[in-house]
């Protein structure tokens, strides 16, 4: 069953509305369902509309171990992102998981 989805600016981030459950760990990694909740109260699933402003690169990445920076060695491409309201919304997300 999908949860219906909620879209919120960094600005509007409510870090008591952050709901975190169903945790699973593997070998790897740890997995957890997150959503968000709406004025209702109700679980939805979160998406975040970032600012437009402040997006610098994109930059090319390379496979771990290859020291020549030619294209061909490239694994794929970073774009470096710089927001103040979005990155405290990161941070805190970071710190309740």
């Amino acid at each position: 069953m999908s949860r219906q989805p909620i879209c919120i600016k960094p600005s509007e981030f409510i870090a008591d509305n952050l709901v975190i459950s169903e945790i699973k760990e593997n070998q790897q990694m740890k997995l957890a369902k997150i959503s968000y909740l709406n004025d209702q109260k109700q679980p939805c699933d979160l998406y975040i509309s970032l600012p437009t402003v402040e997006t610098y690169g994109p930059y090319a990445q390379y496979r771990y171990g290859i020291a020549s920076k030619v294209s061909k060695h490239i694994s794929g491409y970073t774009i470096s992102y710089q927001n103040k309201e979005t990155n405290k919304l990161f941070k805190t997300i970071q710190e309740i998981i």
